[in-house]
Parts: C-alpha cells; sequence; structure tokens
C-alpha cells in the first residue's frame, strides 16, 4: 500500500518515467508559446546560447564594435593562423 494506507506503493521509477514521457509534451508546448513573441524567443536564445559558452572551455575575445574592430578580428585571425 501507498502512504497511509492508500493506493498503490510509491516508486520513484515510476514517477520519473511518467516526468520523462510528459517533458517533451512540456517543453515543446513552452518552446511554441515562445515563438509567438520574436523578442522573447531572441533573448531565450541568447542566454542559451551564453550559458553554452560560459560552460565551454572556450576562450572567449571580447573586440569593440565597428571598423576598428573588425581590423583587430582581422589581425588576431592572421596571427592565429600564423
Amino acid at each position: 500500500m501507498g502512504v497511509n494506507g492508500e493506493g498503490p506503493p510509491f516508486f520513484s521509477g515510476n514517477r520519473s518515467a511518467k516526468a520523462a514521457a510528459i517533458r517533451p509534451a512540456t517543453l515543446g508546448q513552452a518552446f511554441q508559446e515562445i515563438a509567438r513573441e520574436p523578442e522573447v524567443a531572441a533573448a531565450l536564445f541568447d542566454v542559451l546560447e551564453t550559458q553554452r559558452i560560459l560552460a565551454s572551455s572556450a576562450k572567449i575575445a571580447m573586440l569593440p564594435g565597428g571598423p576598428h574592430g573588425s581590423m583587430l578580428a582581422n589581425l588576431m585571425a592572421v596571427e592565429k593562423q600564423g
């Protein structure tokens, strides 16, 4: 019997299996709602991309915007190749 003698015994494996079965539908619905708002979707994916970069061991170089940033990026690329 379950907790307080009610219902079937509780097995955490059953709960995990149920959650795993429901999760794709729940995520799909959430992504559909997010996709209705392009600004929200863009912000979400910016955050997800940033989290992925921070979790990696990648090296990041912050460059200034504008023409000087482009020139610096080109110089860094040449230095990396050479």
